[in-house]
């Protein structure tokens, strides 16, 4: 719902999947696809939701040329949570061995996380599941939004033994990266903390190694999500149960040798801890969308990104494109080479994309591309216009066309999502 105005085709007519938003010139989902294209695997599975949103996915990963592994896209008949996904992919699509690892990772949070070490540890550990782990800043405004799934384990320092939360939390970050590079066992896992409550600001990342036995043995217990009790959830239900906290699951379903399996530690859960430098970003907003855009811009430009973090990797040149990147970086701002750009534009730390014409001023905005649209049986391209005299400060503009009567008032802090016949609809990001 927070991306109302960009992925309801109720709303707006430019809709696509949140899979399908853009960074730089690819989309969400390809940076994770890239991911694991590098790490060497065989076979992705995605779970595209449920039609007709997810024609425009299956379109997507239908053209994207994949010579060394192949993409298994398939719809589920009703929402699913993570758990019931994994669920119905290892009944319908997977014959694996208990010893055998899967990797279930995100499609909405662009970083720069090598996958290959938590993989080795993982094995190396023998885990029945990993999780990668990062240290995120009390002040980050996007745990005053939003909660995090926290980690506590027992060779990091914990909250009661410091004065407040800034000394904890410069303790943890130091002593993390002393450790970075290795896995460790979960002490406790909670999901959703709110900032306030959290005893940890060690986070999950929603990237995890799970050994398909633990997947086995807790198949019989995922249930529907709309069930009451459900355990439908990795984050909500299975990371928890397997972080110590069995005693919140007795009203559930699941049998008693499962959970003396778990409280002997024969399905040993870790956290690896990922190095200071990393970038992570849950795209959970249009606001997220639009920093992690601005971010990927000043990283691939060599600049260190106008964000709260001190720190923060360089996007790899792996992250650019699955193909040939095409693009013209200024100030520093993403051009697509099919773009038009006016005389008159003045662009500045923006991304402008495909079938667009710019005779505006953009600053610190998206200008998402053209889409296609059908005419009497035929497919066309739809451009979207930003005629002269329009400034857009901070915003992401879906679609349509913007004309000079906007020029005497900047549109500011804004998602644009439809502009047909001169009506102009905006939600605030």
């Amino acid at each position: 719902m927070r991306h109302r105005a960009i992925t309801n085709p109720g709303i707006c007519s430019f809709a696509r999947p949140k899979p399908m938003l853009p960074l730089l010139n690819r989309v969400l989902i390809d940076y994770s696809i890239n991911a694991l294209q590098r790490l060497g695997v065989q076979m992705i599975h995605v779970g595209t939701g449920p039609r007709p949103m997810s024609e425009i996915l299956e379109r997507h990963l239908a053209e994207l040329e994949t010579p060394s592994f192949r993409i298994n896209a398939f719809s589920e008949k009703s929402l699913l949570d993570t758990a019931g996904t994994l669920k119905y992919i290892m009944e319908n699509f997977l014959d694996v061995d208990r010893g055998d690892t899967i990797c279930v990772l995100p499609c909405d949070t662009p970083n720069n996380i090598d996958l290959k070490p938590i993989l080795l540890n993982h094995l190396h550990n023998n885990a029945a599941l990993t999780v990668a782990a990062l240290p995120i800043r009390w002040s980050s405004t996007e745990w005053k939004e939003r909660t995090f799934g926290t980690i506590k384990l027992g060779i990091l320092p914990t909250i009661a033994e410091f004065r407040d939360r800034n000394h904890f939390e410069t303790a943890l970050r130091q002593r993390s990266e002393v450790l970075h590079g290795q896995s460790f066992r979960v002490e406790t896992f909670c999901e959703q903390e709110e900032r306030d409550r959290a005893q940890s600001n060690l986070i999950s990342t929603a990237i995890y190694f799970f050994q398909a036995g633990l997947l086995m043995d807790l198949a019989p217990f995922i249930t529907p999500r709309e069930a009451d009790p459900r355990f439908s959830d990795i984050g909500l239900h299975i990371l928890p149960l397997l972080g110590g906290r069995h005693e919140e699951f007795a009203s559930h379903n699941i049998n008693d040798n499962f959970i003396r399996k778990v409280k002997r530690g024969d399905y040993p859960f870790y956290a690896y801890l990922l190095p200071g430098n990393t970038y992570w970003r849950d795209i959970g907003n249009p606001l997220a969308l639009l920093q992690a855009n601005l971010a990927a811009l000043q990283m691939n430009a060599g600049q260190k990104p106008n964000e709260e973090a001190e720190s923060v990797g360089r996007f790899p040149s792996s992250w650019q494109s699955l193909g040939e990147l095409a693009r013209k970086f200024r100030n520093p701002s993403f051009i697509d080479e099919s773009a038009v750009i006016r005389s008159t534009a003045r662009i500045r730390n923006s991304v402008i994309l495909g079938n667009t014409d710019i005779a505006g001023h953009i600053k610190n905005s998206i200008v998402f591309p053209g889409s296609h649209q059908s005419l009497a049986g035929k497919s066309m391209m739809r451009r979207n216009v930003i005629s002269r005299g329009v400034r857009l400060v901070n915003c992401i503009f879906v679609g349509g066309t913007l004309g000079p009567e906007f020029a005497p008032k900047t549109i500011s802090d804004r998602i644009i999502y439809e502009t047909i016949h001169g009506g102009l609809a905006f939600d605030p990001i």
